[in-house]
This record gives C-alpha cells, sequence and structure tokens, in this order.
C-alpha cells in the first residue's frame, strides 16, 4: 500500500507504511489506526483494555521480529505495545524503532486523529512493552 486510505480493510481507519534500518537488515513498519467501533479481535481487546486509541504494527524484514502483528493501545495512562503470541518479545532496538515511527505514523494521521499527534513518545528502558 502507498501510505493512502483507499481500500483499507474492515476496522481500519488509517494505514501507512514506513522503511527504516537496523543494524544494517532493512524492513518495513505497516502501522493501522483501528476503528473503535469496528467489531474485530482488536477492538474488542482496546475496548476491554479501556483504550482511547489503537491499532496494528506490523514489522516485516527485522531480525527477531514477531511473526504476527503487535497491537498498539493509547489509554490515559499511556501508549503501550502488546505482543500476541507470548514466546515473541520485543528487543530493545525494536522499541526504540516502533517509538519514533509510531510518533511519525501519528503525525501524519493528524488530519484523522488530532489527538495522537500532540503525544510525545519515548521508549521505555525497563525492558517491559511499554513505550511510554
Amino acid at each position: 500500500m502507498d501510505g493512502e486510505d483507499d481500500d483499507l480493510p474492515r476496522g481500519t481507519v488509517a494505514y501507512r507504511e514506513y522503511e527504516a534500518t537496523i543494524h544494517g537488515a532493512t524492513g518495513s513498519l505497516a502501522f493501522t489506526l483501528g476503528d473503535p467501533d469496528a467489531d474485530t479481535m482488536p477492538a474488542r481487546f482496546a475496548k476491554y483494555a479501556g483504550a482511547h486509541a489503537f491499532g496494528l504494527i506490523s514489522l516485516l524484514g527485522f531480525p527477531n521480529a514477531p511473526r504476527r502483528a503487535v497491537i498498539w493501545l493509547q489509554t490515559a495512562e499511556q501508549l503501550g505495545v502488546t505482543v500476541s503470541d507470548e514466546d515473541e518479545q520485543l528487543s530493545d532496538d525494536l522499541k526504540q524503532l516502533i517509538a519514533r515511527q509510531i510518533a511519525v505514523f501519528f503525525q501524519d494521521i493528524a488530519p484523522i486523529a488530532p489527538e495522537l499527534a500532540v503525544i510525545r513518545l519515548k521508549a521505555d528502558r525497563r525492558g517491559d512493552r511499554s513505550l511510554n
């Protein structure tokens, strides 16, 4: 996809894809903004978690990246990322990359979700799954 909002999958409000490099490996990060009213697993999970906004992140071509998309959630307290498989984790390098690129994504979708564009992000260094 070229980053335009035409022909989005059900439950998706916005989609953007970015290329990046980590340790010489070039890959892509695809971000979505989910529709809170959609009848999808991510929307149900976001409601359960009390999220104000949510979406998915697919990481392709990066060493040790999760095989499946991860879900990002913005609650009143934090912005967090959750992997779908307990056996898969995000390395500190991937957390840093996601934090940088999600900030770009939020700026790119500001016309659709201006409340996300004002969030200031930094990657957590404690090794947990949070990006607050």
